[in-house]
């Protein structure tokens, strides 16, 4: 397993397995009142924040050719980390206890830096040929 893109994707994965098992372990520690408080708080964030990454990955492929990758690994990083900011900023306004915030803080972090890792390897930073990345093609040409 020598690959740097398939290592870095195993890296990402266990970074949203590490913080999914953060989260958990803070939310075990929330009185129940404070469970049902930020699940009412995050219903809708929970409901359509997957459907901007759906269109990020839609534009992506009907603009496959004309939007160079790294353009669309940039939008796609500025969103997770807009979306960890907010709703970091969101759990601090709910005034969870700390030994919620902190936990979760450490699994967005988690997250973003496992994504960091995958782009950096999709990218070519840790091949050694070095290469960057290039435009998306059309599918069926090449």
């Amino acid at each position: 397993m020598s690959d740097p893109t398939l290592i870095a994707l195993l890296v990402f994965l266990g970074a949203v397995v590490a913080s999914r098992l953060l989260s958990e372990s803070g939310l075990a520690k929330l009185e129940p009142d404070e469970k049902v408080q930020l699940m009412d708080a995050f219903a809708a964030q929970r409901k359509y924040s997957l459907m901007g990454v759906v269109g990020i990955l839609a534009v992506g492929v009907l603009l496959r050719g004309a939007v160079p990758a790294v353009l669309f690994m940039v939008v796609l990083g500025f969103y997770a980390v807009g979306m960890s900011a907010y709703s970091v900023s969101k759990v601090r306004r709910l005034g969870m206890p700390i030994t919620y915030v902190g936990p979760f803080i450490a699994g967005q972090l988690l997250q973003i830096g496992g994504l960091a890792v995958y782009f950096a390897a999709v990218s070519g930073w840790f091949s050694e040929r070095g290469h960057r990345l290039t435009p998306i093609r059309p599918i069926g040409v090449k």
